[in-house]
């Protein structure tokens, strides 16, 4: 399905819905959304682990609800997605998965990153030994917030994102790289990303032209989880950063190559700028 939005705007009119008119998807839309399942599900991400994406119906086809999760209000349906259980295989997963929410953004429906353990039978889709369901959204029609999601809101901090200059660094951990610089913009595209964990656990150190993409754990944060959640943030942020420079024209590639530099934070992947020159 075509993308007529810029990725920019995209990311700048998502938002986390989770209140939603208590109507079922259309066929049309139900097509349109297994479109997009299906195109994301042919792709490779960076560390080349599938992902089987499913989108299910909430209590139209089971004697069951699936659930509330977490204050979520008359979801129609959920979309996720099936991967190996690795440290990789959550980067990838992130990667693929924050790419759907961005497109079903842009046709206009609601949807927010539900991170956690959820079983097979929650969903009715295949899940093999290895493999996990490391997140979900709901995805339908969003309705305006009320005041007690506002509150619920404000007390995760939902709204709020780190400041710029806590999470992106030029040539060393403790130097912010500058508002003038070139790639900023990128970089702000990243800062406006959802996190599964919703901690932006994210942080990325420019060297020239590689965005290398760290890890700075929340302490204690996924310790119950069987699989590591805050990986799945890597992912997202990687996928903000990709799209909106390849959009602009640059020539970039996914590597593994770790400057070793001194830091607390878990070195995970770089993005390498390959042409310099924007069209």
């Amino acid at each position: 399905m075509e993308k007529n939005k810029s990725f920019f705007t995209i990311i700048e009119e998502r938002t986390s819905v989770r209140s939603y008119e208590n109507k079922q998807l259309s066929n049309q839309d139900r097509t349109k959304i297994t479109e997009i399942l299906e195109e994301y599900q042919q792709q490779t991400p960076p560390f080349g682990h599938s992902v089987r994406f499913f989108l299910v119906d909430n209590g139209t086809t089971r004697q069951t609800k699936i659930g509330t999760y977490g204050f979520i209000k008359n979801p129609p349906s959920f979309i996720g997605g099936v991967v190996h259980n690795s440290i990789e295989g959550m980067v990838d997963f992130g990667f693929l998965m924050e790419q759907v929410i961005l497109r079903l953004t842009e046709l206009g429906f609601g949807t927010v990153w539900l991170g956690g353990t959820y079983h097979r039978k929650n969903f009715d889709v295949r899940v093999d030994d290895g493999e996990i369901i490391a997140a979900v959204s709901p995805v339908g029609y969003g309705t305006s917030r009320s005041l007690r999601e506002r509150v619920i809101r404000w007390g995760a901090k939902g709204d709020q994102r780190r400041p710029f200059d806590m999470l992106f660094f030029l040539g060393n951990p403790v130097r912010p790289v500058p508002i003038d610089h070139i790639y900023y913009k990128y970089l702000e595209a990243v800062r406006l990303a959802p996190s599964a964990s919703n901690k932006q656990p994210w942080r990325i150190l420019l060297i020239e032209r590689v965005f290398h993409l760290y890890l700075e754990r929340t302490p204690n944060y996924g310790n119950l989880l069987v699989f590591d959640i805050q990986r799945v943030d890597i992912g997202i942020a990687l996928s903000h950063l990709y799209l909106t420079l390849v959009e602009d024209g640059y020539q970039v590639k996914i590597v593994k190559d770790d400057p070793t530099i001194d830091t607390k934070w878990e070195y995970v992947i770089s993005l390498v700028v390959t042409s310099n020159i924007s069209v």
